[in-house]
């Protein structure tokens, strides 16, 4: 995909066991096939999650990915948990990454379908 100028992103929202999450990120960095990632933490759930060290995970992954240049954000509920660490202005603003633009071609595509719903 990048090399047809895709950008692709993966959600790590929610997560439920970090380790795992954690894994996965580790192979998507070894396969280089995620652009920007967005990472938050299991969420309404009462107090069930207590179990879990949040900012641990949230060091972890910073640790992680920070060395790598790639795009991340971190959900207000992960940060919550590690209020001492440093993030970055995009690490914390949930529109950093996102596409604003639609190159007219693809535009074109549903422009005169009528049966398009949208």
């Amino acid at each position: 995909m990048h090399e047809n100028g895709i950008k692709t992103f993966a959600s790590f929202e929610p997560t439920i066991e970090p380790e795992e999450s954690l894994k996965l990120i580790k192979k998507t960095l070894e396969m280089n096939c995620v652009d920007h990632y967005k990472i938050g933490k299991l969420n309404n759930c009462g107090n069930e999650d207590k179990w879990q060290d949040w900012g641990k995970y949230l060091q972890d992954c910073l640790t992680l990915l920070r060395p790598t240049n790639k795009q991340v954000y971190y959900k207000a509920c992960l940060r919550a948990f590690a209020p001492n660490l440093e993030l970055t202005p995009q690490e914390k603003d949930p529109d950093a990454y996102i596409v604003r633009t639609t190159k007219p071609e693809q535009l074109s595509l549903f422009k005169d379908n009528k049966n398009a719903r949208f």
